[in-house]
């Protein structure tokens, strides 16, 4: 009797046992998950060449900062940074770095590229506060089964030709996303840069209290964007003004949004062209014929 009091005591001890295991087990693999990851991998130099590189925001570092959409779990990260011309653009490709921690490496990937506008105060892109921000987004290009380069370090280089091309306008501050779209474990995330342009990249993890937008701490994200001036094949639109009687005044008017105006040539009657370079005056009486263009 006491030999059977002891075995059920003692199974009731390894039962609690493995319970505690379990429970442990659990709860150390919440824990895991987290906003970054440290590489320890060397700043790499630029691995484009004789490519139209529009901005340029520095070399991979290797410290990871999560930014991944799993719908499983479900939870939305991302990280983003700001970029900003000097004169339209049209953003036609993006490079950017990305490891994994939490799991195995997954090659290749679904990734999200995301654009952003400037929420106004030139710190954050628009969405702040919200669970989402994709919603806010200018443009959403989803690319799936993307291969990255595996650059022997952890680190992978990803080059994606974008779907829709973004046309960035003069002078405007935009901002850019990449996502990873895949399930935990592992986490993704995109690599910090050795070159600080404008704001620090921004994140945001709500899963773990970290709301849209927050400072990582960790300066820029590191990417390229390529693309050039966008194409104009409009040509500019030339208005014509007529003022006064004896002397008529001829003023003329071009205007391009895109690529502005190189010059304006005019002629009046049957004579010659010439370059416009202010108001003319036509002094013969009887009817005259303005003809004119602009460039």
């Amino acid at each position: 009797m006491k030999n059977q009091k002891l075995l059920k005591i003692a199974g009731v001890l390894l039962l609690s046992a493995v319970m505690l295991l379990s429970a442990s087990a659990v709860t150390a693999n919440t824990k895991k998950m987290t906003t970054s990851y440290n590489l320890n991998t060397q700043a790499q130099g630029s691995q484009t060449m004789n490519r139209d590189v529009i901005w340029d925001n520095g070399a991979y570092m290797g410290s990871l900062l999560s930014s991944q959409l799993d719908t499983a779990y479900p939870f939305n990260s991302q990280v983003a940074d700001d970029f900003q011309f000097g004169s339209g653009q049209t953003i036609t490709e993006i490079i950017f770095w990305g490891g994994f921690w939490n799991g195995d490496p997954i090659n290749p990937i679904d990734l999200n590229v995301i654009f952003y506008a400037d929420d106004g105060s030139g710190n954050m892109p628009t969405g702040a506060g919200s669970n989402d921000p994709t919603s806010t987004a200018l443009l959403v290009d989803f690319h799936a089964a993307v291969s990255g380069v595996d650059n022997g370090d952890g680190m992978y280089t990803y080059d994606i030709v974008l779907n829709t091309p973004f046309v960035a306008a003069s002078g405007e501050k935009y901002w850019v996303a990449c996502q990873w779209a895949g399930d935990y474990p592992p986490q993704w995330g995109w690599s910090d840069s050795d070159t600080q342009q404008l704001h620090t990249c921004m994140q945001g993890f709500p899963l773990l209290s970290v709301p849209y937008w927050t400072d990582p701490g960790y300066g820029d994200v590191a990417f390229q964007l390529l693309g050039g001036s966008p194409s104009d094949t409009t040509p500019p639109v030339t208005t014509c003004a007529i003022t006064g009687t004896n002397p008529v005044t001829i003023t003329l008017t071009a205007t391009d949004d895109i690529s502005g105006v190189d010059y304006t040539m005019y002629k009046i009657d049957a004579g010659s062209y010439a370059t416009y370079t202010g108001p003319v005056q036509v002094t013969e009486p009887g009817d005259h014929v303005v003809y004119f263009y602009s460039v």
